[in-house]
């Protein structure tokens, strides 16, 4: 039937009259009392205002510039216009509008309909605003008439194709999310910056109802906060809203509001509490079958004899270790052991052993001679069936052996550890480096790549961060010593939400060490705290709700910048200490069970945690029972002994638990076979403020001058460089000093300086598999404010987006970190309805897109992939020339009594040379605490002889008299390009030689 003809064919009939197309009145007649069509609506009516309100060039609208340039993201509603912002192609505009609306339910459903709806109308977030106040409004009519016309649309969907699990939800747990207020827009709903828990609200307000797709996204949302590997009783999505009393976990929106006690009733009876319970029930059934035992059936652990060693003495061997199993979590069993059979040669060193997901197999570490190394095998619950997974053998170069620890099994039922198999040296130069890997089809895959150990890995399974992985990260960068907990999913997907290298908790917990953390089913961490000297692997437990951000010291004079501070670290033991004597004995090895308690390694004290010679703890195993004060802190509230042998050490237990996988199924999204992956660097600023102060505590000073941006290369030296040097024959004595430097940082190179975009941003290629740290500088090409305190790595193919726009650091930095000025009334502040998609609109930024438009991405900087570039400087060979010519030669600067002090003549000593040594010397002068550079803080801004050689005041704090050498001497003074080197050798970290180079 033919179309009527509408106001844009009108408007055209003239052209169409003088090609002789017109079409005649009687035609027209024809259908002219006909109803008007879908397809006639949309011509006529819609169009237009889509043409108003949508289709600018910034908004949905499209050019052939776009088209052409292969620009047009397929998942956004994209329209092609022309010059004037007109729809060049009507059928091709009505296929992509009918993708987003919904003619099943109800028209009100239609995304098409809800962006542009105002949120307290029921419209959902969208960054080009709400023009329609109310469902009023004659345009939203227009369009809403539209729909209904339609037959069909992209969003239909039945409640009929709802799995049984998310027809419970949609049925009985959805209601109780919306009618407690959990859906809020500043809670849980559309406006939440943070919480990693993110509603779709209800259509028509408090009371409304649901679309499927609605339901569906909040039942992804609400279901990765179910205890699905334990009780659901014990469920995060349960326990945050309950009263502390009854069980609840502390929460930010209070605890005595959503399900109070009444009449003196329990809140669990509730039944939207109980609700939740048997939805959590039904979803882990659907995942390991209804009739896998609910209950553990017992542990597995470590018995063997109590020795001393560091926890990063990889080498050490305790040999008379096995792996038991206990078949109950009562006392009174038998133990049995499961490896006696596997080292028929003598005793073993065995460790570490973790559970299968099916509760039938264990995996651990043995090195069945102090000539093996630590390689990875696994066997029956039964004891059978005994298979070698890894073969390493023999030394790495330099001394060490190849170490294949702390294995654990992982989503997929894949299997991944800790190594030193790639054998190069960790940041500090005295050890060896310990990355994570993946045994992938039988091989081992390395899967970080950073010169910081990677040790103790284990899984998390409960809200944003379900199917990541987590682990103790050793680093030392300048004077600190730090070992945080970081976390990143090996699949590098963005099925997660948080998909990069991230500190999990900041280092703000009271011991430097954060060691065997593991995960509560109410997505808590229980894990163990002690310092870098401890002797025995075990320190103080400890319970962190990683939700409220880093921690600051219990200090009541001290003011947070973030409101609604809540200390996130809970000491369970007060009697139990980090270092020193623990009166309250040692804690080790936590194991979460299903129903919220903990096993764990206990010696009761007084124990000195630093003393190798002191009598060594008896540990056994108990029974940790947790409970909660007021204030939300975690209590220990019962501690009852479970298996302890007299003169042996019972430790690393691990539950025997029918389990689901920690992740659901999907695709990776990286390559190790492609050579580089994407840096997209979103705020230089943000992220040189959070390194100068992590904590919400004061002010966060932005550093003036920020311009560009170098990439730091860390040249991953093999084991062979880790030489042996002894201080007392260096002239400072500076016990960090290695063979390619007298102080504490390792070989790095400078892959390349680039400049910031107008809005601080940087978008770079850079080799996949290759530790960098990004360094922001200022236009002199001095490194500004304090060095970024850990490493970044790409995997092949993958896009890292790091730091947020200073703008938006309110809104997402703030909740964790605290204000930039110190003022907590600053933090998170009142949101607009142009903020609810800062997250997506903080990675458009000017490097990455043309004018920040989302459909203009620009090509990235493309960063060196291989070879020493000139940056990696050999000391001798860059600088001593130098030095000779214009500090040494005219006699300042060498003879016995040189200027100041200081000689720089390049007379070679045991390990460096005078002059290299001289610059290093310790004093005031430099910050840092040298006298002429800032080595332990890289800074050449910092350091007195750039200034003195400038004759410009940075930020030592030794005052510039006069240029060096003075400008009527005689003597030539170093050239533009040669002080710039100096000042990248000193923001490099003042190293002497580089791995790889020739002495000169």
């Amino acid at each position: 039937m033919a179309r009527k003809l509408g106001p844009r064919d009108r408007a055209n009939t003239a052209h169409m009259r003088a090609e002789g197309l017109f079409v005649g009145l009687g035609v027209v007649g024809v259908v002219a009392c006909a109803e008007p069509s879908a397809h006639q609506r949309f011509d006529d009516e819609v169009a237009p205002i889509l043409e108003r309100r949508c289709l600018s060039p910034v908004c949905h609208g499209i050019s052939d510039a776009d088209v052409e340039a292969d620009t047009v993201d397929p998942l956004r509603m994209l329209i092609r216009v022309d010059g004037r912002g007109r729809i060049r192609d009507l059928e091709a505009a009505r296929r992509i509008a009918v993708a987003h609306i919904n003619t099943l339910e109800s028209p009100d459903h239609s995304g098409l309909l809800r962006k542009p709806l105002a949120l307290e109308a029921g419209g959902s977030p969208h960054e080009g605003g709400h023009p329609f106040a109310t469902r009023d409004h004659p345009e939203y009519r227009t369009l809403r008439a539209w729909v209904e016309a339609e037959p069909r649309g992209g969003e239909d969907a039945s409640l009929d194709d709802l799995t049984p699990e998310q027809r419970h939800f949609h049925d009985r747990v959805q209601p109780v999310l919306r009618d407690r207020g959990c859906m809020v827009a500043r809670c849980h709903g559309p406006l939440v910056m943070f919480g990693g828990l993110k509603f779709e609200p209800p259509i028509d307000g408090s009371s409304g109802g649901f679309s499927v797709a609605q339901t569906l996204t909040n039942y992804a949302q609400a279901r990765a906060n179910l205890a699905l590997n334990g009780d659901g009783a014990r469920s995060r999505l349960v326990t945050k809203p309950l009263p502390l009393d009854a069980g609840g976990v502390i929460h930010r929106g209070g605890n005595d509001v959503f399900f109070p006690h009444v009449g003196g009733g329990d809140p669990r009876d509730d039944e939207g509490i109980r609700a939740m319970i048997e939805w959590a029930d039904l979803e882990r059934a659907a995942q390991v079958g209804r009739d896998a035992p609910s209950a553990p059936s017992g542990i597995v652990f470590v018995r063997g004899p109590s020795q001393a060693h560091g926890f990063l003495d990889l080498d050490a061997f305790r040999p008379g270790s096995d792996v038991w199993h206990y078949p109950s979590l009562a006392p009174g069993a038998t133990a049995v052991n499961l490896t006696a059979s596997a080292h028929p040669d003598g005793p073993a060193d065995v460790r570490d052993p973790a559970v299968s997901h099916d509760g039938r197999r264990v995996v651990f570490s043995m090195r069945r001679s102090e000539a093996d190394c630590h390689n990875l095998y696994e066997i029956g619950l039964d004891g059978t069936g005994l298979e070698q997974l890894t073969h390493d053998t023999g030394e790495l170069p330099g001394g060490g052996k190849v170490v294949n620890r702390w294995p654990v099994y992982g989503p997929g039922r894949k299997i991944y550890f800790a190594s030193t198999r790639a054998g190069t040296v960790d940041e500090t130069g005295h050890g060896i480096d310990v990355d994570l890997y993946e045994l992938r089809d039988g091989e081992p895959v390395r899967i970080t790549f950073t010169p910081t150990p990677e040790l103790s890995p284990s899984f998390l399974a409960t809200g944003e961060f379900r199917g990541v992985i987590a682990f103790t990260v050793i680093r030392r960068l300048g004077g600190r010593f730090e070992g945080p907990i970081f976390r990143f999913p090996p699949d590098r997907s963005t099925h997660h939400p948080q998909a990069d290298y991230h500190p999990h908790h900041g280092r703000t917990a009271p011991g430097e060490v954060t060691w065997t953390l593991r995960e509560l089913p109410d997505g808590r961490n229980v894990t163990v705290l002690f310092d870098r000297d401890n002797a025995w692997e075990g320190g103080a437990l400890a319970v962190i709700e990683r939700q409220m951000g880093p921690d600051i010291p219990r200090d009541p004079a001290l003011v947070p910048s973030v409101p609604g501070f809540v200390h996130a670290v809970s000491m369970l033991d007060p009697e139990a200490t980090v270092t020193g004597t623990s009166q309250g004995g040692l804690y080790r090895d936590p194991a979460p069970l299903p129903d919220g308690r903990v096993v764990v390694s206990h010696a009761r004290g007084p124990i000195a945690l630093e003393d190798p010679t002191a009598p060594p703890p008896d540990t056994g195993l108990f029974v940790l029972s947790l409970g909660n004060a007021r204030d939300g802190t975690a209590t220990l509230e019962a501690l009852d002994p479970l298996v302890d042998e007299p003169g042996m050490a019972d430790d690393q237990p691990a539950i025997v638990y029918v389990r689901p996988e920690e992740d659901d199924p999907h695709e990776y999204e990286w390559s190790p076979d492609e050579p580089t992956g994407l840096l997209h660097l979103a705020g230089g600023a943000s992220v040189v403020v959070i390194g100068q102060n992590i904590q919400p505590l004061g002010p966060k000073p932005i550093p003036p001058g920020i311009h560009g941006l170098r990439v730091v290369l860390w040249s991953s030296p093999p084991s062979s460089d880790r030489r042996p040097i002894d201080p007392t024959r260096i002239l400072n004595q500076d016990p960090a000093s290695t063979w390619w430097s007298n102080g504490v940082h390792g070989p790095t190179i400078s892959l390349v300086e680039a400049p910031l975009a107008p809005d601080a941003s940087i978008y770079v290629s850079a080799p996949a598999g290759a530790p960098f740290r990004p360094q922001v500088i200022d236009a002199d090409g001095f490194a500004v404010g304090q060095q970024i305190a850990f490493w970044f790595y790409l995997q092949g193919g993958w896009r890292l987006t790091a730091g947020a726009p200073l703008g938006l650091f309110g809104r997402l930095c703030a909740g964790c970190h605290g204000a930039i000025d110190g003022d907590p009334a600053h933090a998170l502040p009142p949101l607009t309805e142009r903020d609810t998609d800062v997250v997506s609109s903080a990675s458009v930024t000017l490097s990455s897109h043309a004018a920040a438009n989302p459909r203009r991405p620009l090509e990235p900087v493309a960063l060196p992939i291989g070879g020493v570039l000139p940056e990696a400087f050999h000391f001798r060979r860059a600088f001593g020339p130098l030095l000779s010519r214009s500090c040494a030669s005219s006699g300042c600067h060498a003879g016995r009594t040189p200027a100041g002090g200081l000689a720089l003549e390049p007379t070679p000593t045991d390990y460096y040379d005078a002059a290299y040594e001289a610059l290093q010397a310790f004093g005031e002068g430099s910050t840092g605490g040298k006298r002429y550079i800032d080595e332990r803080g890289a800074s050449a801004h910092g350091s007195f002889l750039i200034e003195q050689i400038t004759g410009v005041e940075r930020g030592a704090p030794r005052t510039v008299r006069a240029p060096c050498p003075p400008p009527d001497s005689g003597v030539p003074a170093l050239t533009e390009d040669e002080v710039r080197a100096l000042v990248r050798w000193i923001d490099l970290g003042a190293i002497y030689r580089v791995p790889g180079a020739e002495e000169p």
